[in-house]
């Protein structure tokens, strides 16, 4: 896939010096030999775009496949939108406005039933479409994308995904996008699902955690191993003797796919001393899952979506239903905010 990815912008630009999109979508199976990290790459070497065809109206499962776009295409420089492969509600409007803003993509597609199917929707769209705009969100954290170990045991990592981002936003960091310098722009990496990675792999993230990275694991993952079944690595990262330098590793006993380890891991991000303020601040606030989410959008700016069909209190907040709201975050004031 990554090949003829890359001999068709190749072509294409030789041909055609103005805008060049690769339209690309699904979820990634094995199957598909699709690479969305690389693709963002390719897409970046040759000034050309990415089109991620994926969406639908539920805003995790949004999120769970289009983060990695976002994230490669924000590591590689290259500019990314989003467009529906499902059915789009009225709700999944307002839905889809936020994911795109909170995710910095450039484009936003539509369809016309999405927009025109009901006097709703196209209400929605009126009034939520202005906060689509060009954002810098600050992500501090990542979810390590197991590539090696989704190729050998098939795909379990976005369902592990989805409920987490109720508690807090985070990126993507894909084998390769490490291999690419991916961690350097992380303070925290989250390990969700999948123990196999070949070794380059797992001596980048112990040498990003001794230099002072956050490593958050499950003990129910199982022992890190290489392909082939070395598990130094985790002697070196979880042993009783493992050198850190200045980095640190938490690891949560319990399922990794139960509430719990969700909640171990949001809490810890709001007291890491790694992390801004905000992040922190985030991850404390934010941190349930009750179908309200928030980005942090700037130093002192949370970007709230209540997806849950009622009013919601986050901290000093009352977030309407199917609405975006901005809080601003004053420290050591009090906090406002704003349906916009």
């Amino acid at each position: 896939m990554n090949a003829y990815t890359r001999f068709w912008v190749e072509t294409t630009r030789a041909h055609f010096p103005g805008k060049i999109e690769i339209c690309t979508g699904g979820h990634a199976p094995v199957e598909h030999g699709a690479d969305f990290g690389d693709q963002c790459k390719i897409a970046a070497d040759y000034g050309a775009d990415v089109r991620i065809t994926n969406e639908g109206s539920d805003y995790r499962k949004n999120f769970s496949l289009t983060r990695w776009v976002a994230s490669a295409g924000r590591q590689y420089g290259a500019y990314y939108s989003f467009e529906p492969a499902g059915q789009v509600d009225e709700n999944g409007v307002v839905a889809r406005i936020y994911n795109a803003t909170a995710s910095d993509a450039l484009g936003l597609h539509y369809y016309y039933p999405n927009l025109f199917g009901s006097d709703r929707a196209r209400r929605n769209f009126m009034r939520w479409a202005p906060l689509f705009r060009g954002r810098k969100p600050i992500i501090e954290v990542a979810a390590y994308y197991p590539q090696t170990h989704i190729i050998l045991n098939g795909n379990e990592f976005l369902k592990q995904v989805e409920p987490l981002r109720d508690y807090f936003d985070f990126a993507y960091c894909s084998d390769n996008q490490m291999a690419d310098g991916g961690l350097e722009q992380f303070k925290a990496l989250l390990l969700l699902w999948g123990n196999t990675a070949e070794k380059a792999t797992w001596d980048r993230i112990l040498d990003w955690v001794r230099r002072g990275g956050l490593l958050i694991t499950a003990d129910s993952i199982g022992p890190l191993r290489t392909v082939e079944g070395d598990t130094a690595v985790d002697e070196a990262l979880l042993g009783e003797q493992a050198d850190l330098g200045k980095g640190r590793v938490l690891c949560s006993s319990g399922p990794y796919d139960d509430l719990r380890y969700r909640r171990f891991i949001a809490n810890a991000l709001s007291e890491a001393h790694e992390l801004s303020r905000i992040t922190r601040y985030m991850a404390g606030v934010d941190g349930r899952e009750d179908n309200v989410f928030a980005t942090a959008v700037g130093r002192q700016e949370l970007l709230w979506l209540n997806m849950k069909g009622s009013e919601a209190r986050h901290g000093r907040l009352t977030l309407c239903p199917w609405a975006i709201t901005s809080e601003k975050v004053v420290a050591g004031g009090k906090n406002t905010a704003r349906r916009r």
